[in-house]
């Protein structure tokens, strides 16, 4: 390679020599002539080299790169500034993450014991109804999930309100349902309206950016730990009061109507959510104007982005993701063979199901007699249970798996963890058979 840069004899050799190094062990490529492609940029000359083989022999070249640069023979230029997480709005959607999940998870350590008093008949049938009232939450999300494209469309911030709204409205109704069947109708409603999860999400893709959006992510995950830690709290204690608590006031309501109080605190905790946003939320998703659009649509490296269906918002630290074509973008993933979307996706259905399902049968078995196999526990013990997993999940999501993806690797580690919560799903009849 020649060097046409004005440089003395000893730099020249220099960077002869370690050319010659790096492309014989491939570190840098060769052109169509059979010239390495490497210019520079110094004095105001353009510069571009290009780099080949493996992760290390990438790396050895970007050390030569940077001793170019110290030497004033090319420049590189400075990384940009990671963008500051907006934590005040984040706050906000954190609220309402947690008092959403606290709503989910509340009636878990209750459920069984409010279907048999509804029933009262033979025990082998709660577990049947249970699961079935437990299921009437997911199958009304199944049933309406459009939120995230109504939420493109008139904006996050009402979608939120109006979401919270309706979940107040509807736990209040459960707590208080007087049969069976309206216990299953307000909760099939309230699948319906759960579309905070999605529209948090969304909000929270638009008030980040690439370089901030993996910090940012992690308060959605502590927020559904946490929720999943107090609301089994909440159920478990609150339920059944005139039983538990001698004394308490309104006795007489609750003895009528047994697992109204925890669902009452949730509604007041969604209240002051609702409060919150409609004070301090701010709407984040911005439209573009078709013009806009039509002039990035000119840009080859903005059109591919327009068809994918992510418009992007007119600052430089905020994005807003449209709906609009995610349906083809995701038939493309599965079509595509070298995608790992299609493992994905299954990994996490997989995971999925047997996470919820365990959560509906665990309280189950611990409320059943031990003569039929289970532990005789009261809710407030179900909701202790179930809280201390929650601490466990808030804990590996905290610590324990951020250092062993350090160490072996996301994929790994996340295998490692799946086959520990499968190990974690053989304790209950162990617990069964040492309590007998």
């Amino acid at each position: 390679m020649s060097y046409t840069h004005e440089m003395d004899d000893s730099r020249r050799r220099i960077f002869e020599l370690e050319d010659a190094a790096l492309a014989s062990s491939g570190y840098l490529s060769m052109n169509s002539e059979g010239t390495m492609s490497s210019t520079y940029n110094r004095s105001g000359s353009s510069s571009t080299f290009f780099l080949s083989g493996d992760d290390s022999s990438r790396s050895r070249s970007l050390e030569a790169s940077r001793r170019w640069h110290d030497l004033g023979i090319i420049d590189i230029p400075e990384p940009r500034p990671p963008t500051p997480i907006p934590y005040d709005r984040i706050a906000i959607l954190v609220m309402v993450l947690l008092g959403d999940t606290i709503c989910m998870s509340m009636v878990m350590p209750f459920i069984p014991f409010m279907v048999q008093r509804f029933l009262k008949g033979p025990e082998h049938s709660v577990g049947y109804y249970a699961g079935l009232l437990g299921a009437a939450y997911q199958l009304g999300q199944i049933c309406f999930p459009f939120w995230g494209r109504i939420s493109d469309r008139v904006g996050r911030r009402p979608v939120m309100i109006g979401c919270l709204a309706a979940s107040c409205v509807w736990i209040l109704l459960f707590g208080a349902a007087p049969t069976l069947s309206v216990a299953f109708a307000c909760r099939f409603a309230h699948g319906l309206c759960a579309g905070n999860v999605v529209v948090a999400k969304a909000m929270m893709a638009d008030i980040t950016d690439r370089s901030n959006e993996n910090g940012a992510f992690v308060f959605v995950g502590l927020a559904f730990s946490a929720g999943a830690m107090i609301g089994p709290l909440v159920g478990g204690m609150l339920a059944e009061p005139a039983d538990k608590y001698p004394g308490i006031p309104f006795a007489a309501l609750w003895r009528a109507r047994p697992y109204l109080l925890p669902c009452l605190f949730v509604a007041l905790l969604i209240t002051a959510d609702v409060v919150a946003a409609l004070y301090l939320l701010q709407e984040s998703r911005r439209q573009k104007r078709p013009e806009a659009v039509e002039a990035r649509a000119a840009d080859p490296t903005e059109k591919i982005a327009i068809e994918e269906g992510l418009v992007l918002s007119a600052t430089d630290s905020t994005r807003t993701v449209s709906s609009d074509g995610s349906l083809s973008s995701i038939r493309a993933l599965l079509q595509d063979p070298v995608s790992p979307f299609r493992d994905v996706c299954l990994s996490f259905f997989i995971f999925g199901t047997g996470y919820m399902a365990y959560q509906e049968v665990f309280p189950i078995f611990c409320r059943a007699p031990s003569q039929l196999g289970g532990l005789g526990l009261s809710s407030t013990s179900v909701g202790f249970l179930q809280a201390g997993a929650g601490v466990m999940t808030l804990f590996g999501l905290v610590a324990a798996f951020p250092a062993m993806a350090d160490r072996y690797g996301v994929p790994v580690s996340y295998g490692r963890c799946l086959l520990g919560i499968a190990l974690c799903y053989l304790a209950p009849p162990l617990l069964a058979a040492r309590a007998r």
